[in-house]
């Protein structure tokens, strides 16, 4: 197995945090060069391909940024 899936593996199955995930693939594979940045590239390929969820908030449709819009400007004109 590789060190990306078995890092990928690792995000996917467990709860397991990127500094915990970096000691599991050091520990499984002493000689790797993996680092922090390697684990974070893993998890937001993960995120592009869909397998895990994003970090972002989800867009909103076009109907909630009106309403949003229209909730700041009430806001401003009271402050008048």
């Amino acid at each position: 197995m590789s060190i990306g899936k078995f890092a990928s593996n690792l995000i996917l199955t467990t709860a397991k945090s990127n500094t915990e995930i970096l000691a599991e693939v050091k520990n499984q594979f002493p000689e790797a060069k993996t680092t922090m940045a390697c684990i974070a590239w893993y998890k937001s390929d993960l995120r592009k391909k869909g397998l895990i969820a994003s970090k972002r908030a989800p867009a909103l449709t076009r109907e909630e940024k009106i309403q949003q819009l229209k909730d700041q400007l009430e806001e401003l004109e009271a402050e008048e």
